[in-house]
């Protein structure tokens, strides 16, 4: 094989080239029998290829991390949601809550009241004089009375928490006892000409005050005549002859004959009448006679007279006694036959407070003289310029009275049998409003329901009486 010089001066031979050239080839490929700059050379191809697979890795730990965040945010945003949520319903609970509570409030100060009862407000308005329920500040509300009736009101309580609000309307009624000035379990007839009868709801000085003055009956009221028969004439079971604002009655009204014995049986309205087991004997075998210059004073507490009373000349009750919570309860339930009940001539019960040059007086308040009556017969009330003046509630629905004509003045509630009045008398029957607290059950409620907030009005709303 022909040889020849190198490129260095040198001679070389072919063969010898190629086996340098595989020597190398397999020096490259054994790492361990290299030099230094070859391993290096190697180390940085295998860094290439760790640095390929640890990018395909982050890569993936990125994708998971992305996604994981995605679901924690969702996550995130579901639990505040539900928070929110959870935070609302609890407002507008909690706004229930004070609206309910302002409810009771409600009821509660109008079961404070005497009558006349007097539409009012809690809240922030100016016209309300309370500004804020102490036990449940997020709470206003106004109350309405029906001033025709004085016995309804509507309610409306809107409570506020957090920016919520929740707002109830409810209806609150109460259970007169004694509803009408003049009530007969048979009938009430009025006859003849009646232009000077005067029969209306009256205040404390005698003063109309607007308010119903019903005339009641189970079975009918008779109208003969002109005049003034009360604002309506009530019948429960029955109608009415001529009667010009005649109404069929709600539910019954049966008074039932006083019972001895407390307690009374119960199941009727109004409740029945029951003696207390502590009483006093009847004063002056209930002869109850005084004049103008020396009136008969009656003492409040409970009096059993059996055999009846009299009621003659100027009869008062002593107002400066708080016995029986200043009440005059006389019960004439007599073990056979009936009793005897007069009025004739008299003037009883006729001022609390005299009225005076610098005062119209007040007139006896009909609560602190009650007289309840068992079994039959007739009451006496007198007739022509003989008939009494009597301030005061009577209740014998088993009795009977007849008036012909004169000046009979009555201001309270008489329950009868039958009320009569004859010829052209000048009757004046007066409902006094402090009447209605006789027996009365107080403020309930008869229905309730939410309403729009936007229905809500701060201030009552007046009703025509």
């Amino acid at each position: 094989m022909p040889s020849g010089r190198s490129g260095s001066g040198g001679w070389y031979h072919p063969d010898a080239s190629r086996a340098r050239i595989e020597q190398a080839r397999y020096t490259w490929n054994q790492p361990v029998k290299i030099g230094k700059s070859h391993r290096l050379r190697g180390l940085f191809r295998h860094l290439l290829r760790v640095r390929r697979d640890e990018s395909g890795s982050l890569m993936v730990v990125l994708a998971v991390i992305f996604v994981v965040s995605l679901l924690g945010l969702a996550l995130v945003g579901r639990v505040f949601g539900d928070l929110s949520n959870s935070l609302a319903v609890y407002d507008v609970q909690s706004a229930r809550a004070q609206a309910l509570a302002g409810l009771s409030d409600a009821i509660f100060r109008l079961d404070q009241q005497v009558p006349p009862y007097q539409s009012f407000c809690v809240g922030s308005s100016s016209s309300c004089t309370v500004a804020v329920v102490p036990a449940a500040r997020g709470v206003q509300y106004s109350v309405t009375v029906d001033q025709a009736t004085g016995s309804s009101a509507t309610i409306l309580s809107q409570g506020t928490s957090h920016g919520h609000h929740y707002t109830l309307k409810a209806t609150v009624t109460r259970a007169v006892n004694y509803p009408f000035p003049i009530f007969g379990v048979s009938s009430v007839t009025l006859n003849g000409s009646s232009g000077t009868t005067s029969i209306i709801a009256t205040d404390q000085y005698g003063n109309g005050d607007g308010a119903n003055a019903d005339l009641g009956s189970d079975s009918n009221v008779t109208c003969h005549g002109s005049g003034s028969y009360g604002t309506h004439q009530v019948t429960y079971d029955g109608g009415s002859s001529n009667c010009p604002h005649w109404v069929q009655g709600a539910g019954s009204y049966d008074p039932q004959q006083p019972v001895a014995t407390c307690p009374a049986p119960t199941g009727s309205f109004p409740p029945t009448p029951c003696m207390p087991s502590s009483y006093q004997s009847c004063p002056n075998n209930g002869d109850f006679s005084g004049t103008s210059s020396s009136p008969y004073v009656l003492e409040p507490g409970v009096y059993d007279c059996p055999n009846g009373v009299n009621f003659s000349g100027t009869v008062n009750i002593d107002y400066s006694s708080t016995v029986n919570d200043g009440q005059v309860q006389i019960y004439v339930l007599p073990s056979t036959g009936n009793a005897t009940v007069s009025m004739a001539g008299s003037t009883v019960n006729q001022w609390q407070v005299p009225p005076s040059s610098s005062s119209p007086g007040v007139v006896g308040d009909p609560v602190d003289l009650q007289v309840y009556v068992s079994g039959g017969g007739s009451i006496d009330m007198g007739s022509g310029s003989n008939v009494g003046g009597f301030n005061g509630m009577i209740y014998a629905p088993g009795m009977s009275a007849t008036v012909n004509g004169g000046q009979l003045n009555l201001t309270g509630a008489f329950v009868l049998n039958q009320f009569v009045v004859n010829g052209n008398p000048n009757l004046t029957v007066h409902y006094d409003y402090r009447q209605e607290e006789l027996g009365s059950a107080g403020w309930s409620e008869s229905g309730t329901v939410q309403i729009p907030d936007s229905s809500f009005t701060p201030t009552p709303t007046p009703t025509p009486a």
